[in-house]
C-alpha cells in the first residue's frame, strides 16, 4: 500500500458498529421515552427517541464530526454501558444496559449523572459535543 493510500485510509471516519448502535439506541430511548398521555390526537407523546430518528442523527454527528479521541471515547461509553463487567465494577450489576427494563435504565443514566467518577465527565463532554452538533444541524 503506498503511503497516500494509507493516509486517505486514516482519514476516513470509523462507524459506529451495530452494537454500538443498538446501545445509543437504547440510550436515546431512555432519555427520550414515548409516554401514554390522553389525549394525544397526533401521537406525539406516544413517540420515542428512536421513532424520530434521533439514534441514527447522532450515530451521524459521531461519525463525521469529532475528533478521532472524541470519537473513540464516545465509542468507549458506548462499550463500556453495555459491559455487565464494568456494569459490575461501577454499580455493583453485572448486567448489560440493553437487557435492563425502563425503570432499570432510568435509575442507571441518574446514577451516572450523579456519579463523581471520571467517566461521568468523559460522558458529559462526549454527550454535550453531540448535543452542540444537533443544534447546529439543519432539519
Amino acid at each position: 500500500m503506498r503511503s497516500s493510500e494509507a493516509a486517505i485510509g486514516a482519514e476516513r471516519p470509523e462507524k459506529l458498529s451495530q452494537r454500538e448502535r443498538a446501545t445509543l439506541r437504547a440510550i436515546a430511548d431512555t432519555l427520550v421515552p414515548s409516554l401514554a398521555v390522553n389525549p394525544d390526537p397526533d401521537g406525539f407523546y406516544g413517540r420515542k427517541a428512536s421513532d424520530l430518528g434521533v439514534d441514527p442523527d447522532v450515530a451521524r454527528i459521531v461519525e463525521a464530526y469529532p475528533s478521532p479521541d472524541r470519537r473513540s471515547s464516545f465509542r468507549r461509553l458506548l462499550r463500556t454501558v453495555e459491559s455487565p463487567r464494568w456494569n459490575l465494577l461501577l454499580s455493583g450489576h453485572p448486567r448489560r444496559f440493553s437487557d435492563l427494563d425502563d425503570a432499570e435504565r432510568e435509575r442507571y443514566l441518574l446514577a451516572w449523572s450523579r456519579s463523581r467518577l471520571g467517566i461521568m465527565a468523559l460522558a458529559a463532554r462526549t454527550t454535550g459535543f453531540v448535543h452542540e452538533r444537533l443544534a447546529a444541524t439543519p432539519r
